[in-house]
């Protein structure tokens, strides 16, 4: 994801991730990614073109720039580009969408998501004793993205839990 994110040449990175991309995407995606990449900069072109740029998106350009630079390195670790893309402080709240809110699933059962941290959600699920039987409840399935170019994340219905 870091990858795309970072606009990077896919035909520049290692094996492994060319194989990960080929899994995940299809050539469609790979075609369309294909049209938006950008080439790891030296610092003189970096302050070319971040040069006029407000702070803010200044930071976000070098950083997907560093990011390209260690996608395409092959001895690149994880964590390395982990410490690049999630930059750290806290996030601001938005009161617009309260914390723990419950929703009810069409399936009849209540839930609501608490993030922690961006790799960990705790999802609290409350099944009412008016429900007879519940056919699916999400305990073991995968957190998945619900549509392209945004980070909410859709539960996947692919595994089903019998009562």
């Amino acid at each position: 994801m870091w990858a795309i994110i970072a606009k990077t040449n896919f035909s520049k990175l290692s094996a492994d991730l060319q194989l990960a991309a080929a899994k995940l995407l299809n050539k469609d995606d790979l075609s369309a990614l294909s049209s938006s990449i950008m080439d790891y900069l030296s610092s003189e072109a970096m302050l070319k073109i971040t040069a006029n740029l407000p702070e803010p998106a200044k930071t976000i350009v070098e950083i997907e720039n560093k990011m390209r630079g260690l996608l395409y390195q092959a001895n690149s670790s994880y964590d390395q580009i982990e410490q690049l893309a999630m930059l750290s402080g806290n996030a601001v709240p938005d009161t617009d969408f309260p914390r723990g809110i419950w929703g009810l699933h069409p399936d009849g059962y209540y839930i609501k998501y608490l993030p922690h941290s961006y790799t960990r959600t705790e999802v609290v699920i409350y099944v009412p004793k008016t429900i007879a039987s519940v056919k699916y409840l999400p305990v073991g399935t995968v957190a998945v993205p619900a549509s392209r170019g945004c980070q909410r994340l859709g539960q996947s219905n692919l595994l089903a839990c019998e009562n």
